[in-house]
């Protein structure tokens, strides 16, 4: 059964609580043919390792080299294609002292039998921190991220990075920055900014009313790189990547590169924004790319279980009945 499209309202910031997390179903079906997007509204999370830079992780290189040659977008120099070393460098080089999270798990479903996966999804997340103390329940409830206290949030990028071992590539990008009082940039500012880099968007909605307005914003294209007309199907059924890299996506075999962007506007000034996220895949290419892993990771299984089962028929002595 097909889950639900889930609607996408106004999403607030998660600080200094749990580790950020994702959980993306692969849907096998042909959900891009059967009219309806494939989505996951709410799986369980993966588990989560955390750590600060320089615990446990490679040495940070900066500059940041990037050898894989891929084109198109980017957020904060950030590009589909990438290969996970050249992604997670590419962030901690622009986040000093952050925080890195990684993820067991990008595609929920997929059946890895016997193999081990790497980290499948990195987050990293830098602010303003104190250690934590465990002095009382409260100072534990305070404890969140990597073992910090987070008095504020800067920022925080989430990147999707599934893959078998030694192959893991970028597949989805996000990044939410969260602006401090006095420091907030102006919201006509920020639009024009978007559309500076990303061109003219298919598609945007606004909330005016209540006390969290809002502007949401995508760039849609088919699988081909056309842009999705505002009187194509698609443009209503394509805007299933969501911008924070910290709730549910969908994606779609008949939907392209998908951009979007949310724009959280100052309760107290919408004029101003307070937080700012935008997040892309190319959601055929997502597709194809979790069919096929699906496939190899299969085949390689089935060739292990084939290559132990020729050692024991070689080696080992007949059974003695």
């Amino acid at each position: 059964m097909m889950p639900s499209r889930r609607s996408c309202p106004s999403p607030r910031p998660q600080r200094g609580r749990t580790a950020v997390a994702l959980a993306i179903a692969l849907l096998l079906a042909a959900c891009g043919k059967s009219g309806s997007p494939g989505s996951q509204p709410g799986a369980a999370a993966a588990p989560a390792s955390a750590e600060r830079a320089g615990d446990g992780l490679p040495e940070v290189d900066c500059p940041a080299r990037i050898k894989s040659k891929v084109d198109g977008p980017d957020i904060a120099g950030l590009k589909l294609g990438l290969t996970r070393d050249e992604a997670l460098n590419l962030t901690r080089c622009a986040q000093k002292n952050a925080v890195v999270v990684n993820e067991d798990r990008f595609f929920s479903e997929l059946n890895t039998g016997a193999m081990k996966l790497g980290p499948q999804q990195f987050t990293v997340q830098s602010g303003e921190t104190a250690e934590c103390k465990y002095k009382s329940m409260a100072d534990m409830q305070a404890c969140g991220l990597g073992n910090r206290v987070w008095k504020h949030v800067d920022e925080t990028v989430t990147v999707a990075t599934p893959g078998v071992p030694g192959r893991e590539t970028a597949v989805g990008i996000w990044r939410t920055q969260y602006y401090r009082p006095g420091e907030q940039p102006a919201a006509e500012a920020v639009q024009q900014a978007l559309i500076a880099k990303y061109g003219t968007p298919q598609r945007t909605q606004k909330n005016d009313g209540g006390n969290r307005p809002w502007v949401q914003i995508w760039w849609l294209s088919d699988p081909s790189g056309q842009p999705i007309s505002a009187q194509n199907p698609l443009a209503t059924r394509c805007p299933t990547i969501n911008a924070r890299g910290d709730v549910h996506q969908g994606w779609s075999e008949a939907c392209g590169m998908t951009v979007a962007a949310m724009i959280n506007l100052a309760p107290d000034n919408p004029l101003l924004v307070n937080e700012l996220s935008v997040g892309m895949a190319d959601q055929a290419k997502l597709y194809a790319y979790g069919t096929a892993m699906q496939d190899e990771i299969l085949a390689l299984e089935q060739q292990r279980q084939q290559n132990e089962l020729k050692a024991a028929q070689q080696g080992a002595a007949a059974p003695k009945l």
